[in-house]
């Protein structure tokens, strides 16, 4: 039955009566027989058989060269790489946004938590501040921040000595606090000497322009490049001076020029941790001019010292008396 059916079919499709869909099928079946022995059965010689197979080959569309993987999928690769391509970019300038967002915020809106640094005898210390203002604590000091530093000013409080290299910020005074004087800039570099038993309260600018200010918040004056302002702390009379050592220490070196006991005191005990005591009264009342140097022994500094007014010295413990 059904091999008569596709004889019939074959006879159509020979005489060009077929539909299109009697041909597709012919053509189906045609690609599916290829040399199974029961096909022979539908022609009656090899003749016939060879001209319906021209016939259908020549009816069967042409083979097309197979295209490649990335020929048939361009499109969907190009809408890939675009959309990829758009989200590098977005997501570049939302780095790029949120970055200048984090910079701001660190140097602008951050609370920044107060916090203290001190240091002992013998002892200096460079502490760098979130502005990037850097400070050199010298011995027996201590700096402390304040709250919320760099939100609308930048306030710190020195006991002792610093030296300050002050990032400019014009938006955000740099102010620091001592016990009886304050100084104000925007970005410079100067030196403080404010130790709590000092009879004189020092600033000494290396660069740029500072103001300094009583706790009253009355301007005592403004210095400038090498300019050093002294002020006594117990009648509160200043004077300024040029001064070319502005932070010498920092190099193992304390320039005293016309300073008092106190001054060299506390410069021997800053260097050498030993504690100095002078037993004549009127030796309180010299003034000494000399440079320590930290690479000198404690006994070679003493032999200057006692060479300038004649004095001799002996040591009890951790003090040194001179006489």
């Amino acid at each position: 039955m059904i091999l008569t059916t596709l004889k019939k079919l074959l006879r159509k499709y020979n005489a060009d009566k077929a539909t299109p869909a009697e041909r597709r099928v012919v053509d189906i079946w045609y690609e599916s027989f290829s040399e199974k022995e029961e096909a022979s059965t539908l022609f009656n010689d090899v003749a016939e058989r060879n001209d319906m197979q021209q016939r259908i080959w020549n009816n069967l569309p042409l083979a097309k060269t197979p295209r490649s993987w990335f020929q048939r999928n361009r499109y969907v690769l190009l809408g890939f790489s675009t959309a990829a391509l758009l989200l590098l970019v977005f997501s570049w300038n939302q780095v790029l946004q949120y970055s200048g967002l984090v910079s701001e915020t660190t140097t602008q809106s951050t609370p920044l938590a107060a916090f203290s640094a001190s240091t002992t005898v013998k002892e200096r210390k460079l502490i760098t501040l979130p502005d990037s203002s850097r400070v050199w604590l010298n011995a027996n000091s201590t700096l402390s921040v304040a709250d919320a530093y760099g939100m609308e000013a930048r306030h710190v409080t020195l006991e002792g000595e610093a030296f300050f290299d002050v990032a400019p910020d014009p938006r955000r005074p740099f102010v620091v606090k001592t016990k009886h004087i304050k100084i104000q800039v925007l970005g410079t570099a100067f030196n403080i000497q404010a130790y709590p038993s000092a009879e004189a309260f020092r600033v000494g600018v290396e660069h740029g322009k500072v103001a300094v200010l009583d706790n009253l918040g009355q301007q005592l004056n403004q210095l400038t490049k090498g300019q050093m302002l002294s002020y006594n702390t117990h009648d509160g009379k200043i004077f300024t001076k040029m001064d070319a050592a502005v932070g010498s220490w920092r190099d193992g070196r304390v320039v005293l020029e016309q300073a008092s006991f106190a001054d060299l005191r506390q410069a021997i005990y800053n260097i050498y941790g030993v504690r100095l005591r002078n037993e004549r009264k009127s030796g309180n009342q010299y003034s000494y001019n000399l440079q320590i140097h930290a690479n000198r022994s404690l006994a070679q500094t003493l032999d200057i010292v006692c060479d300038m007014h004649r004095l001799n010295y002996r040591r009890e413990n951790d003090e040194i008396i001179l006489y």
